[in-house]
């Protein structure tokens, strides 16, 4: 009885033991490890482009600082005002002297100077070449040029179409309107009625003169339309031109703009729309003009030295280079102007 005791008990033993050592192991699956290796690739192209991202961003960020240090350089070597710029009410002519001998040996190209008071509009002015009229949208004053993915400074420009000395009857400046606010980034500001009013007043700065303008509109154009003509087949035709402009500003003047008829002269300044392939374009005309006494001479030979026409307040060329009215030029071509 004992023995089939055991002998049961050894065959309940023997049978418990092989039950657990027959027991099959589970392998990993093999989809598991395809899973964790497209996660981790996911993971490290969003890291790579995280970094690509930041790195151009503090690209773009440092190119927009030493574009604007550069010009801030320029403008306390040479921009010279015993008034502060913050009110045009406490500015007179006789206040504003720039040293054009040092603007000059930095580019011979120079030819004036812009100051909006109350703006960030501070800069000098270059003409652009006719052999290149559109050099100075990627060019800055000092002849730098960004990259082809950075965004570029340029240099506020007189158009290659129009007499170095501004003596044309509509002389044409052109900046850029940059994400930080900088160059004529202000102007697109004016599209605010109040902003507008509170900041009518522009110096514009010269070699041999310098005139204190008041806007009296601002247009807000295509791209592509022909709004720049800067020769008039006649008086007449230059009438209808700046009342043309007049009437078609965006935003009322206060006090109201002048009579076109009683315009002899017209200054505009252009940017572009940031948002879409437009232009702002800043019309002006002067209300005063002076002789301005220069730290230094005007080399010969320079454009800023062209003695062939007379600079006063309000007069210029209308009958010299007649053109058809209808033949004007387009302010170049938008997307140039469209930076980040």
């Amino acid at each position: 009885m004992a023995t089939n005791r055991r002998g049961r008990g050894e065959a309940q033993f023997s049978g418990g033991t092989h039950a657990r050592t027959t027991a099959p192991a589970r392998p990993i699956a093999p989809a598991r490890k395809r899973r964790f290796g497209l996660w981790t690739a996911i993971l490290i192209v969003a890291i790579a482009v995280f970094l690509a991202a930041a790195f151009a961003l503090g690209s773009i960020l440092l190119t927009y600082h030493a574009g604007q240090k550069s010009y801030d350089d320029v403008a306390d070597k040479a921009f010279l005002s015993d008034s502060s710029l913050s009110d045009a009410s406490g500015i007179s002519l006789a206040d504003l002297t720039v040293d054009w001998d040092a603007l000059l040996a930095i580019n011979p190209d120079t030819v004036g100077w812009i100051c909006i008071p109350g703006t960030n509009v501070n800069y000098p002015i270059v003409h652009a070449p006719e052999s290149d009229p559109s050099k100075y949208l990627t060019v800055d004053f000092e002849g730098n040029s960004g990259g082809w993915w950075l965004p570029t400074y340029g240099t506020p420009y007189l158009l290659a179409s129009n007499a170095a000395d501004f003596s044309d009857k509509n002389n044409i400046v052109q900046g850029h309107h940059l994400q930080n606010g900088e160059m004529f980034a202000a102007i697109a500001d004016f599209a605010d009625a109040e902003q507008f009013n509170e900041h009518r007043t522009v110096y514009l700065l010269t070699p041999k003169g310098s005139w204190r303008l008041q806007s009296v509109s601002l247009v807000h154009c295509s791209g592509s339309e022909s709004i720049v003509q800067t020769k008039f087949e006649s008086d007449a035709a230059f009438t209808s031109y700046v009342a043309d402009k007049i009437n078609r500003s965006i935003v009322d003047c206060d006090p109201a703009a002048p009579d076109a008829s009683a315009i002899s002269r017209f200054f505009m300044f252009s940017t572009c729309d940031s948002n879409t392939d437009a232009r702002y374009v800043l019309c002006c005309v002067p209300v005063e003009y002076a002789a301005v006494n220069t730290s230094g001479t005007v080399p010969e030979g320079s454009v800023a030295n062209n003695s062939n026409n007379t600079n006063n307040a309000n007069s210029g060329n209308g009958g010299v280079g007649m053109v058809d009215p209808n033949a004007a030029a387009t302010i170049d071509d938008a997307a140039k102007e469209i930076v980040s």
